[in-house]
């Protein structure tokens, strides 16, 4: 009788300990998304302010599939201009801009988190100037990540100082 409550005891501690693991490991997947992310803009700025022929560098958050981003490498006519991106093919240049884009690396994130959402000066991608590192936007601007079918969240930040965290 004493083993049979022990083992019935032990069982209940392992269903409860199952939870809190599975948890844990959704909670180490969320985390380790917004590293990547991170160091996917440091990446991204690090490239821009080694560039040579003066190609900026940004990374572009799928808010559509939510799964993915993607570094990109691109030359607008105006250096200035925070208006270029290729996604798929195309480009968003205003007007009579000519933009050079290429898209480098997609990133999909682990299957239990996605992007909620992506804010860079009304825009869903940011690009870094050429050789300070700054957003190209001169705004600051986050993306957030969260855990699909949960409340938690992470905030990544682009300061128009350039900081990243």
């Amino acid at each position: 009788m004493e083993l049979v409550l022990v083992i019935a005891i032990l069982g209940i501690i392992a269903g409860l300990g199952m939870g809190s693991y599975a948890n844990f490991l959704r909670q180490g997947s969320l985390d380790s998304a917004a590293n990547e992310i991170v160091a996917t803009l440091r990446k991204a700025q690090t490239n821009s302010q080694a560039s040579s022929e003066d190609y900026a560098w940004g990374v572009y958050f799928d808010t559509t599939n939510k799964d993915r981003y993607t570094l990109f490498q691109g030359k607008c006519a105006t250096t200035s201009s925070a208006s270029c991106r290729v996604g798929g093919g195309g480009g968003d240049c205003p007007g009579s801009e000519s933009c050079d884009m290429t898209d480098k690396e997609t990133v999909f994130l682990p299957s239990s988190v996605e992007i909620n959402s992506a804010a860079f000066n009304s825009k869903i991608y940011t690009m870094f100037d050429r050789p300070t590192g700054k957003p190209k936007s001169s705004f600051d601007g986050n993306v957030v990540i969260q855990l699909k079918g949960g409340s938690q969240q992470k905030t990544i930040n682009v300061s128009a100082l350039g900081k990243i965290e």
